[in-house]
């Protein structure tokens, strides 16, 4: 664990006291004083060995996936309000929010942009890779969460312990200045003139939690220094939590219940993008080249969950179960 977690939550220190990073760079949590109220932390060598257990009826979920961009009061959701019920199988939302943006002719000429929205924000489970992204062109806002719920009710006669195998969502962030070309023919290949936004931040963070208390964070965050910045490019950037935004996995112990016993998982992620960043370059206008195109800072802070073909329970989650632990 990270030391600059410890600020996040007064009891966050006690909640993940026994965690173990292997070679490989596999974190692994022991988590059971959430679950089940008492420390049992597991001994992770002998988990590959134990037994199996067939949870598949211990599980269900719900979930829910948000979007809004800056020009509307609201935030929109995809699939029924959080309060739904349970059921035995995870659904994938998908929700998108867009400020549309097209060429436009003026005085006899053409101008083009390099993208399609002003703003967007989307939450697509619904195709593989699952994704969750905030973007902006020029000046905008856009935000995002997804959330999913897993309910672990154990009704076995015999004692399980119950683990998530958490696949860290790949952060897939993008940030492009605004510029001028001019002169693209010579013998240079043009002048570039670069344009610094006057402001311009973005994060994405994932959050686990176990009966409404976090065993598992990370967040990541750009910021464009306004007031220090030379250059357009100029950054700076920040990570804190249990793990790297890159795909690689987390095992968690939650604990082992007995009949009757229940454990709430919830895995909550975001992102959101916002850039004060008015002025656009432009290329063209020339006779070989008569649409003038306009070059925007473009801002985008987004999630990977899961890789194609991955079978976790839920997007990045596969929750399984092993018996004599």
């Amino acid at each position: 664990m990270k030391p600059q977690t410890a600020y996040r939550a007064g009891a966050y220190l006690c909640l993940l006291a026994v965690s173990t990073v292997t070679a490989s760079g596999q974190l692994f949590i022991n988590a059971s004083k959430i679950a089940s109220g008492t420390e049992t932390p597991v001994i992770w060598n002998s988990v590959a060995l134990a037994p199996n257990a067939n949870i598949s009826g211990a599980l269900t979920y719900r979930e829910l996936g948000q979007g809004k961009i800056g020009t509307e009061a609201n935030t929109y959701y995809a699939l029924a309000p959080w309060f739904h019920a349970y059921a035995a199988s995870p659904l994938f939302p998908k929700v998108e929010r867009f400020k549309a943006l097209a060429g436009y002719v003026d005085q006899g000429q053409q101008y083009a942009y390099t993208s399609n929205y002003t703003e967007r924000a989307l939450v697509d489970m619904s195709v593989s890779p699952r994704k969750t992204s905030s973007f902006t062109h020029a000046s905008g806002q856009a935000t995002t969460t997804l959330s999913y719920a897993i309910k672990i009710q154990h009704s076995g006669v015999a004692p399980v312990s119950y683990f998530a195998t958490v696949r860290n969502p790949k952060r897939t962030f993008s940030f492009s200045a605004a510029y001028s070309l001019c002169c693209s023919g010579d013998s240079n290949g043009g002048t570039y003139s670069y344009i610094k936004p006057k402001a311009a931040r973005s994060r994405s963070s994932v959050d686990i939690l176990a009966d409404g208390l976090p065993i598992y964070t990370s967040e990541e965050t750009y910021f464009f220094p306004a007031g220090l910045a030379v250059y357009a490019w100029d950054k700076t950037e920040s990570q804190w939590g249990d793990v790297s935004l890159d795909g690689n996995t987390t095992t968690i112990f939650l604990g082992k219940l007995s009949a009757g016993q229940t454990v709430n998982l919830n895995l909550v992620v975001h992102t959101d993008a916002v850039a004060d960043a008015k002025s656009c370059g432009s290329e063209g206008g020339s006779y070989y080249n008569p649409v003038i195109t306009k070059h925007c800072t473009k801002l985008s802070e987004g999630l990977q969950l899961g890789n194609p073909g991955d079978t976790e329970s839920v997007p990045s989650i596969r929750i399984f179960g092993k018996t004599g632990l």
